[in-house]
């Protein structure tokens, strides 16, 4: 079912989201192979009236059950149950922006700080690279995803 309001998908490549997967390991150059379950193929971002709530959504190639993960009074990620994968990300804008009168706080950077700081949890240590791939999709398609907070007031 869609969610209210929903803006449309934004495709993604999932080729070029983990191109970069390069890295050296004492002094050997290692190709890291990142399942294609891990890498979204879409994105949207949108308000979700019902919740009262800015959204940002991963498409992946199957869907799961999410869990809320608190990370401030203002951000809550979701992340897949069994995966661990990030799934979405809800923004409080309106507290945010209450809050946060003349602090300039940036959505986007608050988000992708709330990443890193979920990728710190040893348990989800395993999907350092879905986290980083989300963060890259959100730095590099945050126009297109924030344009729907400019119809919040």
């Amino acid at each position: 079912m869609p969610a209210p309001n929903a803006t449309q998908w934004i495709s993604l490549s999932p080729e070029k989201l983990v191109a970069d997967t390069r890295q050296q390991l004492r002094g050997l150059e290692l190709n890291i192979f990142v399942s294609p379950h891990d890498v979204p193929d879409a994105v949207r971002g949108y308000f979700d009236q019902q919740i009262n709530r800015f959204v940002i959504e991963f498409r992946y190639l199957a869907d799961e059950r999410w869990q809320a993960k608190t990370q401030d009074p203002f951000l809550t990620l979701r992340v897949g149950r069994d995966s661990k994968r990030l799934l979405g990300i809800e923004v409080d804008v309106r507290a945010l922006n209450a809050q946060a009168v003349g602090l300039r706080l940036h959505p986007p950077h608050l988000i992708t700080q709330a990443i890193d700081k979920l990728a710190m949890e040893p348990s989800l240590a395993r999907q350092e690279d879905n986290y980083r791939i989300a963060k890259d999709v959100i730095v590099d398609r945050k126009k297109e995803l924030f344009e729907a907070l400019a119809l919040v007031g």
